[in-house]
Parts: C-alpha cells; sequence; structure tokens
C-alpha cells in the first residue's frame, strides 16, 4: 500500500475540515461531525507520525495550508458551540416535561396519547 505524502494528508486535512464545516453550516447531525472529526484525527496522527515531517524544506507550502486550516477551524468552532447549547437546551426542557409529568401523575403512572387522566372522588 502506497504511503500518502505529507503534502497529500495536509490537503486531506483541509479537505476534511472544510466538509465539517459545511456540515456543521447545514445544522447536520452531531454524528455525522464524530465521523468526520475522527477522520480529522486519524489524518493528523498520520502527519505527526510521517517521517518527512520535521523537513523544513516542506514550510513553504506546509504554513498556507495550516493558515486556511486554522481560519476554517475558527468558523467551525463557534457553530459548533451554538449548536451544542441547542442541543442542551432541549435536554433541559425534556428533563423540565419529565419531571412535571412525574409530578403531577405520579412516577410509576402512564399517560395515555400524551393525556393526563384526573380522577374525581
Amino acid at each position: 500500500m502506497n504511503t500518502p505524502t505529507l503534502k497529500e494528508l495536509y490537503e486531506a486535512v483541509l479537505s476534511c475540515t472544510e466538509e465539517l464545516l459545511t456540515l456543521v453550516q447545514k445544522e447536520a447531525d452531531p454524528d455525522e461531525w464524530n465521523s468526520l472529526l475522527d477522520k480529522r484525527q486519524k489524518l493528523i496522527d498520520a502527519i505527526v507520525a510521517h517521517p518527512d515531517n520535521t523537513d523544513s524544506e516542506t514550510l513553504s507550502w506546509r504554513t498556507p495550508v495550516i493558515s486556511a486550516i486554522r481560519e476554517l477551524e475558527q468558523q467551525v468552532l463557534p457553530l459548533m458551540q451554538q449548536q451544542q447549547k441547542g442541543v442542551e437546551e432541549e435536554i433541559r426542557n425534556i428533563k423540565k416535561s419529565k419531571q412535571a409529568t412525574e409530578q403531577y401523575a405520579g412516577a410509576n403512572a402512564i399517560a395515555a396519547y400524551g393525556a393526563f387522566f384526573d380522577k374525581k372522588n
């Protein structure tokens, strides 16, 4: 199997980061982000382990690619944080709803079709 060149690895990280930005902007499922983030991390690990990683001759093309990756990351991070806050808010609302249901109907009662039945004696 051919080992990818250092330049190919950097370009793959850039491409993966661009794809991540697109997904986050579309407000895609966070599970999709995770698969891309895992792929991206594997590429970064391959860069770190690459034998040519310390070669100073690659600095001329590496610097602009790294700058482009950083710029994309600066766009991705706030969007991800914003969506994370939205998910946290949904979880809070679900917990409040569950707590209200338990208080109203009792922890063991089951609501039929989303309705509550009052028992009057």
